[in-house]
């Protein structure tokens, strides 16, 4: 266990997040940013998972390997519903240099190759799925600035409108 890389990963995580990490609580931040840091430091550094635990208890944090092994298999769910954990699981790089033999760093460019396939997929997904960005699309280029300007006209006319109030009154 390399435990100088795991205090980096660790670091880095609770400086990105704002969050001590190591801190006993079970709220679901907390946890998610845990499940992380399990997740990069079995499937990245290879750490055992009572290395993993070890360190977590180095750190002031109450946690044995069945915990460590529960965080990483929930963390794919966790990365699902939370963006901002893909974000900061993104800012590690590693030298798959240092990686023990060629089926290793094969598995690790397979992994790092399906994880880039399914964010082109979801971005592609949310384009396809957005009308504004559908209706925008078929718009010829020598158009477009045409179609901007009465957008904003068409914007400014709303603020204008939300200020008019009118009342009824009834009168005898």
């Amino acid at each position: 266990m390399n435990r100088l890389e795991a205090i980096e990963v660790g670091n880095a995580v609770v400086n990105m997040s704002n969050k001590d990490i190591f801190k006993n609580t079970r709220q679901r931040d907390y946890v998610e940013l845990r499940a992380l840091v399990c997740y990069v430091l079995r499937e990245k550094l290879r750490m055992g998972w009572t290395d993993i635990s070890r360190y977590f208890v180095s750190q002031g944090k109450k946690m044995d390997h069945a915990t460590a092994i529960h965080l990483h298999k929930k963390y794919p769910e966790y990365k699902q519903y939370n963006k901002f954990l893909s974000n900061i699981e993104g800012s590690f790089i590693f030298n798959i240099g240092d990686q023990n033999n060629e089926a290793e760093r094969i598995n690790y460019l397979e992994n790092k190759c399906k994880d880039i396939t399914e964010k082109y997929n979801n971005l592609k997904d949310t384009i396809n799925n957005n009308p504004k960005l559908n209706l925008l699309h078929d718009i010829p280029d020598d158009k477009l600035n045409d179609v901007i300007e009465r957008l904003s006209l068409f914007k400014k006319s709303w603020s204008w409108k939300n200020k008019d109030h009118c009342e009824v009154l009834e009168s005898y």
